[in-house]
């Protein structure tokens, strides 16, 4: 799966932030009964000091204000999953995306 983030911020903007995506483990975490998929985190495990040890992530940079693309693996029993959009089974299961501000705006 790519995912593009698209950056927009006003003229004379700096300041950086990180992206940082952390598997949640698919159908296991589907169903092991949380509520919501970033319950799974445990409500905090991307920070500023360990935001750039994950294997997938980006580093967004104000000033240049381009655009970020993520190749995120699809990973589910099968290669493919019939409704995206059944509660459980949906891609929301897959990742989770944190944003954490490096420098300030």
């Amino acid at each position: 799966m790519e995912l593009k983030i698209k950056i927009a911020v006003p003229p004379a903007c700096y300041g950086g932030m990180q992206i940082a995506a952390l598997p949640l483990g698919g159908i296991d975490a589907a169903l092991s009964g949380a509520s919501y998929p970033s319950s799974l985190l445990n409500g905090g495990v991307v920070n500023a000091v360990n935001c750039r040890q994950v294997d997938i992530g980006a580093m967004v940079n104000y000033a240049a204000a381009e655009d970020v693309f993520l190749e995120l693996p699809f990973f589910w029993p099968y290669d493919y999953l019939e409704n995206p959009y059944t509660a459980g089974t949906s891609l929301e299961w897959q990742w989770a995306l944190s944003l954490v501000a490096l420098a300030p705006l």
